[in-house]
């Protein structure tokens, strides 16, 4: 089935006796190394095994067929050539490789995670958007979803976010002993969470930025440090919103993986700063470990500072009532005394 497609598709690859499936494997790199249609990924199926799906098709007969008028309408439109042009994406020993994907994702619903959303370009035969359904499970690694009906009626009220643009290998090669460890892929994940605000329209906590970018969950708001190699972290948030920041101040949470002999993910450190003391350091870590962490449950935390008008406070702990270990890393807020408000003094 493989080797009667070359025509079809234009492409060119030896054919080699006994080879079996791994023709349509070697047949769909050889279509990703001479063009990035999308649609190559526009395939279904059902997991072999575990909850995650290669990213190509196992065979030709999982391919969904179109027809040919829709097509053709597609080809021409100016949306989808500047899509194409705008699109690289390559085939790599780990899976595809994406060096900037526009991605979307929704949060979670009742019995489903959150879940990212690539947009493959085009529609359906019943007019629906077309596109792969991704976790992130590393630092710039992701696992397709099926895309069953369940997972479709389950999300189906919920509304992906605006578009973003992120570093992307989504895995293709995966035997049971990635999956196992794949299980594990959000262990002793730090999960930044912060008080509510009550106010309708009024933004409070704006995560400004996220450092190492390619470990962050940004539709969870976690680092996932089980795949990670980086033994610290920080994230900046800017508290409020125009009328009480106009001008974005920003707060750090600075966050340091294991202690001086070890990187041990069970263990975190967590620190509270104003940016000016982050800006005075030259954005580095000096003396970040010393002796006033109070260490509670593998978790160790220090700051309290006040900024345009809240004192915000940092905790942490080690929520183990879950089926895997994470760290939660708290931001309270109440609002500043009127003479305080607008001071911002050291650490604690």
């Amino acid at each position: 089935m493989a080797y009667s497609l070359l025509g079809i598709l234009q492409v060119n690859m030896p054919t080699l006796y006994g080879e079996g499936t791994a023709a349509f494997a070697r047949l769909q790199g050889e279509v990703i190394r001479k063009c990035n249609d999308l649609s190559i990924f526009s395939w279904v199926g059902e997991p072999v095994q575990g909850e995650f799906l290669p990213v190509l098709a196992p065979s030709p007969s999982h391919f969904i067929i179109r027809p040919a008028g829709d097509h053709r309408r597609e080809q021409e439109s100016a949306a989808k050539i500047g899509n194409q042009l705008g699109t690289q994406f390559s085939l790599t020993n780990q899976g595809i490789f994406f060096p900037s994907a526009k991605l979307q994702y929704q949060n979670e619903v009742a019995e489903y995670r959150h879940r990212y959303l690539l947009d493959l370009g085009y529609m359906s035969r019943k007019s629906h958007r077309r596109y792969l359904a991704l976790q992130k499970v590393g630092p710039g690694l992701f696992v397709r979803l099926p895309h069953t009906e369940e997972h479709k009626k389950a999300f189906w009220g919920t509304r992906p976010t605006a578009p973003f643009y992120e570093a992307v290998c989504i895995l293709n090669n995966l035997p049971s002993s990635i999956l196992r460890q794949l299980r594990l892929w959000e262990r002793h994940a730090v999960r930044l969470r912060w008080k509510p605000w009550h106010k309708p329209g009024r933004q409070f906590f704006h995560v400004r930025a996220a450092e190492p970018r390619s470990s962050w969950d940004i539709a969870a708001n976690q680092f996932l440090l089980e795949l990670a190699p980086e033994p610290s972290l920080r994230v900046e948030f800017i508290p409020g919103n125009h009328d009480t920041n106009p001008e974005s101040k920003y707060l750090v949470v600075t966050i340091s993986v294991g202690n001086e002999s070890s990187r041990d993910p069970a263990v975190i450190s967590a620190r509270l700063c104003s940016a000016n003391d982050w800006e005075r350091s030259n954005r580095t870590l000096l003396g970040f470990r010393n002796e006033a962490f109070k260490t509670i449950q593998g978790t160790a935390c220090s700051g309290r500072i006040s900024l345009v008008g809240y004192d915000i406070s940092l905790s942490t702990r080690l929520v183990t009532d879950g089926q895997l270990p994470c760290h939660q890393v708290y931001l309270d807020w109440e609002m500043a005394a009127p003479e305080a408000a607008g001071v911002l003094p050291q650490d604690v």
